[in-house]
């Protein structure tokens, strides 16, 4: 699925573009029962799952949607994420100036 969202957005570019701009940010999903990875959350205080969608900024294109488990730290996984987008990315529009928005949890 991660791979047919991102390549949907490579498709829509005839030529490469010079630079792409990509926004991460994480939420507080809160669940109720016992879903498999809804775990407690300290700082929010309740069960929940903690996803990451990072965007290309300039149109909002949803590029990756990650479900994680509930009691992970904001950035645990990120820089992972990350790689695989950047390394796609720069396989698909060589030379191209990737820039990363992202919060302090994501620092």
């Amino acid at each position: 699925m991660r791979s047919r969202m991102l390549d949907g957005f490579i498709a829509q570019y005839r030529q490469a573009p010079k630079e792409i701009v990509l926004d991460i940010d994480g939420w507080d999903d809160p669940t109720h029962g016992q879903q498999q990875l809804s775990c407690l959350h300290g700082y929010y205080g309740q069960h929940m799952y903690f996803p990451v969608l990072i965007n290309e900024a300039k149109s909002g294109y949803p590029l990756v949607l990650q479900l994680r488990a509930g009691h992970r730290h904001p950035g645990k996984g990120g820089a992972g994420i990350l790689r695989w987008l950047c390394w796609r990315l720069k396989r698909a529009f060589p030379g191209v100036r990737v820039i990363l928005r992202a919060d302090a949890g994501f620092a």
